[in-house]
């Protein structure tokens, strides 16, 4: 039998270097089964397919929304009509205000700041924006002010505060003014933080307990996918609106929170985050940022809400009623001593009660102890349990901003001022102890403890090289200080003579709010080399006559405040609120009575004057038209109204101003046109749709 010889390969032979089948097969049984992927793994795999789906549909239903134009923008600034120029987003309040839309103050900003320009953004809620008429807000006599002082040198002092938000809200706005080279931000605000958007009390407090989120929650309630949702369940703004009653009593009771309640916290440390956050917004954009802090009316507004000790036991509890029941008695029956005696024994059993406080500080001011008023005063605001007002904290909180960065913005940059010569480049900022009686830690470097005087007639006063230099990127103002100082409160406790109600400003309040941050103004401006010789403060009768503020102007801001006390919760057991609102309503019809032909004439010819001196002001033609159309003069109230339409076609509410009062000069095709221009902007606007239907039947009737 013949032996098979094995077959020699030769080195390159890869053969004998390659297992064969067998071999191959054996060593897959001798490893065993390929291992399934670990089912944590496996797990998040099937997660992400499951949640890849909706998230594409979702981008891409955002993307044909888009394309579609479906939705509407929700930045703060938008582009107009007008090529190159940006103005205020009237729907920019909807994805934060459900139920109450405000709009922005209407302006115009070049989108490309020109290089001469000195660009100023005012930021803060409905106090720095002028509320009930931003016409007269101390942003505008700033505005007076700055072209008083510099003649030659173009400002744009634009108003980007807004009625009714808060801190939540001004912080993208501030994210948005920075993008448009500002030179300086002026933040005023605080009033609204615990009542306002994610207060403790209101629905989404959630999102105030975790500020980190709320970023994306803005984000989802801006996409045009979660407003069309809105839309389809019908819980947009606009329908919202129109479903909208006022709150009842009911529901601002249950929004009362004492001042030592732990979920105010958080209410605090989120004011701070972001008004560190505006801050750096501005210093990042090469601003200078002015941080004022909130004034209110202490004197003659009583606290609207007052809760007891919660730890007072049954006996003292009925201790506590029957001395403030005595008290309150003798208070009424003119016996104030005696008053003062008992409020302070019950103060001794329970000092938590807001209402006692204002008793307290009205008895020690009637006595004659200004400083135990203005303390009692200042501890009525605080306690104040349904807090509409910024109190001592959130001022606090604003001192310890601006001096930390300000002190930051020193270590950062010693040395600097010298490098950039003369009034350029200087940063620091030295701060002076308060007035004790504000409880304040530190004092404004632009104050630095002195009231700037007015001055008399139409010298004002004069400030010069005296001016302290704002020598860092932050610098703080004391506006409770400032007035406080000034010469129209005799008894140092602001109150009636510079507010309407809690917060909101008469024209003598916006002025020293804008004196007393003129000095800072200024200092900025020192750092851009402006102010070279001593500047020239304009006195309050200038601001007013520039600005075109009448009587009438007064009597109509007094009235529309009137009707807004005589709402909740100003009705709501506010202490003798049916007294000042009686008052409130007398001095209207007061002046009212007054109205004759040579107040009429008076008031149009401050308005003529003040356009001849400013004829491209908006605001100057606007309230003259409406004055022309409420004395029933339409034809001339036309011309001033169609110049307000030339600066902004784009706003619903002027076209159709407008368009009445073109239909009552007899020019109903001219007004119909104004209303179809109204609703092709905005298609669901409902004083458009009657504006038209109006329009139709009086051409209709007259036959043109």
């Amino acid at each position: 039998m013949t032996r098979r010889r094995p077959q020699k390969h030769g080195p390159h032979d890869h053969r004998s270097s390659s297992p064969g089948k067998s071999q191959r097969k054996g060593r897959a049984q001798r490893r065993g089964p390929v291992p399934a992927p670990h089912g944590g793994r496996l797990w998040v795999w099937r997660a992400l397919c499951v949640l890849a789906a909706p998230v594409a549909f979702v981008l891409l239903l955002e993307g044909g929304l888009f394309l579609g134009g479906v939705g509407y923008p929700t930045s703060f600034f938008i582009r107009s009509e007008q090529r190159g120029v940006l103005t205020t987003n009237v729907r920019f309040g909807w994805h934060y205000q459900q139920e109450t839309l405000t709009d922005p103050v209407p302006c115009r900003v070049p989108a490309v700041k020109p290089e001469d320009a000195i660009r100023i953004f005012v930021l803060g809620e409905s106090a720095a924006m002028g509320t009930p008429d931003p016409s007269f807000g101390f942003a505008r006599i700033l505005e007076v002010m700055l072209g008083t002082a510099f003649p030659r040198q173009r400002f744009e002092v634009i108003n980007a505060a807004m009625r009714g938000i808060n801190s939540h809200v001004i912080v993208p706005i501030a994210r948005e003014c920075a993008g448009l080279d500002p030179d300086l931000f002026i933040v005023y605000m605080g009033n609204n933080e615990l009542n306002g958007l994610y207060g403790p009390q209101t629905p989404v407090a959630f999102f105030g307990r975790h500020p980190a989120l709320i970023p994306v929650f803005h984000r989802i309630k801006q996409m045009r996918t979660a407003q069309l949702l809105r839309r389809a369940l019908g819980v947009n703004p606009e329908a919202l609106q129109s479903k909208r009653k006022p709150p009842a009593p009911e529901f601002f009771r249950r929004q009362r929170l004492a001042l030592d309640d732990p979920r105010r916290d958080h209410v605090y440390a989120n004011f701070r985050r972001n008004l560190e956050r505006i801050c750096g917004y501005g210093t990042e954009a090469g601003a200078a940022v002015i941080l004022a802090t909130a004034a209110v009316n202490l004197r003659d507004f009583p606290p609207l809400g007052s809760l007891p000790r919660s730890d007072l036991a049954g006996p003292q509890r009925q201790q506590w009623e029957r001395l403030y029941r005595t008290g309150v008695g003798l208070e009424t029956a003119g016996d104030v001593s005696r008053a003062l005696v008992h409020y302070q024994q019950a103060a001794a059993l329970d000092d938590h009660y807001a209402e006692l406080h204002f008793r307290l500080a009205r008895c020690h001011l009637r006595t004659g102890d200004p400083d135990a008023a203005r303390r009692h005063f200042l501890l009525a605001r605080d306690w104040d349990a349904l807090q509409l007002r910024a109190d001592a904290r959130l001022n606090d909180i604003v001192r310890e901003v601006a001096t930390t960065l300000a002190a930051g913005a020193a270590g950062k940059t010693d040395g600097r001022a010298k490098a950039a010569g003369p009034g350029g480049g200087r940063e620091g900022h030295v701060a002076q102890p308060p007035p004790a009686e504000f409880g304040s830690p530190l004092e404004s470097g632009a104050l630095a403890g002195r009231s700037i005087p007015e001055g008399g007639g139409a010298t004002g006063a004069v400030l010069g090289d005296d001016i302290p230099v704002t020598t860092g990127r932050v610098a703080l103002v004391e506006t409770e200080a400032a007035l406080a100082a000034s010469e129209r409160c005799p008894d140092g406790i602001p109150g009636r003579e510079f507010f309407y109600e809690h917060v909101h400003l008469r024209f003598d309040g916006d002025y020293e709010v804008a004196k007393a941050l003129w000095p800072a103004v200024l200092a900025c401006l020192r750092e851009r080399g402006l102010t070279a010789e001593p500047v020239r403060l304009p006195a309050r009768q200038e601001c007013a006559a520039a600005l075109a503020f009448t009587a009438w102007d007064e009597v109509n801001t007094a009235a529309a405040m009137a009707q807004l006390t005589a709402k909740p919760p100003f009705t709501e057991q506010q202490l003798e609120h049916a007294r000042r609102q009686a008052d409130q309503e007398k001095a209207v019809s007061t002046v009212m009575s007054g109205v004759d032909q040579a107040f009429v004439q008076q008031v149009i010819q401050t308005y003529h004057r003040a356009l001849d001196a400013r004829p491209q002001d908006w605001h100057l033609r606007y309230n003259l038209g409406t004055f022309l159309h409420q004395l029933e003069r339409p034809q001339e109230a036309a011309v001033h109204l169609d110049a307000v339409v030339q600066t902004f076609p784009h706003v619903p509410s002027f076209r159709i101003l407008l368009g009445y009062a073109l239909g009552q000069a007899g020019r109903p095709d001219q007004a119909l046109e104004q209303f179809r221009q109204a609703l092709k902007r905005d298609r669901r606007n409902k004083e458009a749709r009657d504006g038209l239907t109006w329009a139709q039947a009086l051409k209709k009737r007259t036959g043109r």
